[in-house]
C-alpha cells in the first residue's frame, strides 16, 4: 500500500541509506551508480540494476474538476517528459506507462499510449478550454520526503502545455491523513512499493477513487482464471484500459543498483527490496 516507500536516503534519486552493505561477503546492494563507485569492491566485481516493483505514480481524485479528468487528463499525461525525469535521476530507472510494473503477471509496455508530445498535449488543453495564456491551475500535494526536484520538473513540463501547477510539500502524516485517508487533493504522487496491487485500480474507495466497471470485470476474470495465460490476458486488458483512461501518469518504475563479487551466487535478479533471500547467497572461496 501507499504506506510504503522504496528504502532511500534524503537525496532524491537515491536508494542506497538504511540498507546493508556486505562486504565480507562481496556483494554491495543499494543505490545508484555514481554512490556504489565510492564504496571499496572486490576485483572482478559486476554490476547488476535490478527491477522493483515500485513504481512513482502521479495520481488525480477522479472527482476533482479539470485534474486529470477527460482530455486534460490525456494532455497531463502527453506533457510529462519521461526520458527527461529519469535521465535527471541517473537514467538508472525505467519507462513504465501502465499499472502494472514489469516484474507482476499481466505486465505489457504501454509507453507507446501517451508518448511525449507537447503538440498533442497544447490541443487537448485546448479542447478544455485552457492555454499557455489561460491555463488551468492545480495543486499538486506530495511528501516532502521526495525532495522539490521532480515537482519543480513537473511545474515546468506542465507549464508549456497550459498548466499552472502549485506544489503543496507537507509532512508524510499529513500526506497519509489528507491524501490517503481522507482523498483531499487534485493531484498526488507517491511510491507504491507492492507487487501484485493491481486490485487497487479496482477499487473505487481507495484513494485514486478511480471506478471502471470493465476493468472491474476484466479482473473479476483474471482471478477466476484457471489458466495463467488466460489470467494474465484479462489482466493486460484491464492495465491497458486503466492506462488508456489516464486517471494517473506512472512517472517510472525503479531499478536498484547491486555490484558484486563474480564469486556470489544466488542473488535474486529482481525483488530484492521485497525479499532477500540470504539463505540461497553463496561465495566460492
Amino acid at each position: 500500500v501507499c504506506l510504503h516507500r522504496c528504502t532511500r536516503d534524503s537525496t532524491e534519486g537515491s536508494r542506497i541509506a538504511h540498507v546493508p552493505y556486505i562486504f565480507d561477503a562481496g556483494l554491495v546492494r543499494g543505490g545508484d551508480i555514481s554512490r556504489l563507485s565510492r564504496r571499496t569492491v572486490s576485483a572482478g566485481a559486476m554490476v547488476k540494476r535490478l527491477v522493483e516493483p515500485c513504481p512513482r505514480l502521479l495520481s488525480r481524485r477522479a472527482a476533482s474538476v479539470g485534474a486529470m479528468a477527460g482530455s486534460t487528463g490525456q494532455a497531463i499525461r502527453y506533457g510529462i517528459n519521461h526520458e527527461e525525469i529519469i535521465a535527471s535521476r541517473g537514467n538508472v530507472d525505467y519507462a513504465l506507462g501502465g499499472p502494472i510494473p514489469s516484474v507482476d503477471p499481466g505486465y505489457e509496455d504501454l509507453t507507446d499510449l501517451y508518448p511525449y508530445d507537447v503538440n498533442k498535449a497544447k490541443e487537448l488543453m485546448a479542447e478544455a478550454g485552457y492555454s499557455t495564456d489561460n491555463p488551468l491551475k492545480l495543486t499538486l500535494t506530495y511528501a516532502n520526503t521526495y525532495g522539490t526536484e521532480l515537482g519543480d520538473q513537473l511545474r515546468s513540463q506542465l507549464a508549456k502545455i497550459g498548466i499552472d501547477l502549485n506544489i503543496n510539500y507537507v509532512e508524510f502524516s499529513t500526506w497519509l491523513q489528507d491524501v490517503h485517508a481522507n482523498g483531499d487533493y487534485e493531484l498526488s504522487l507517491v511510491d507504491h512499493a507492492e507487487s501484485h496491487d493491481f486490485y487497487k485500480w479496482t477499487t473505487p474507495e481507495y484513494y485514486y477513487h478511480y471506478d471502471n466497471k470493465n476493468v472491474q470485470a476484466l479482473y473479476a476474470k483474471a482471478l477466476a482464471a484457471t489458466d495463467e495465460e488466460e489470467s494474465n490476458e484479462y489482466l493486460k486488458q484491464a492495465a491497458k484500459a486503466v492506462s488508456e483512461d489516464a486517471p494517473a501518469d506512472w512517472l517510472f518504475g525503479y531499478r536498484v543498483t547491486v555490484a558484486y563479487n563474480t564469486s556470489v551466487k544466488g542473488f535474486p535478479n529482481k525483488l530484492s527490496q521485497t525479499v532477500l533471500p540470504l539463505w540461497q547467497i553463496s561465495k566460492a572461496k
